[in-house]
């Protein structure tokens, strides 16, 4: 069994809020987009920008981010929660985990 620190899952839901206020102001909706059931960060084609722009790095790379003007680098994407750097697989189950439940409580206020 994988020990997980609460300091660990705090930084990461700090990185998924930051990512919902930037999809909340970049991409009005998107919640309604994301299908939880298919989630998965570590897969381009169904992580939540890859839900919402079809696939990651295939067009992520074209989505500007309204606060800067510039579009979303692989850094910003880290720091949003849409992604890891040199993330082992738990890495990636937690953040999308984290993702999924956030999610789902947003579907629920609708």
């Amino acid at each position: 069994m994988i020990k997980i620190s609460r300091k660990q899952v705090d930084a990461y839901e700090k990185r998924v809020d930051a990512g919902i206020r930037w999809l909340n102001k970049n991409k009005p909706g998107w919640v309604a987009s994301i299908d939880t059931r298919t989630l998965n960060l570590e897969s381009a084609g169904v992580c939540v920008l890859g839900q919402l722009f079809n696939g990651f790095w295939q067009d992520v790379q074209d989505v500007s981010d309204t606060t800067t003007g510039r579009l979303l680098s692989r850094p910003k994407a880290v720091k949003l929660g849409f992604a890891e750097d040199e993330a082992e697989k738990e890495d990636y189950d937690l953040l999308t985990f984290i993702w999924a439940h956030k999610i789902r409580a947003l579907k629920e206020t609708f």
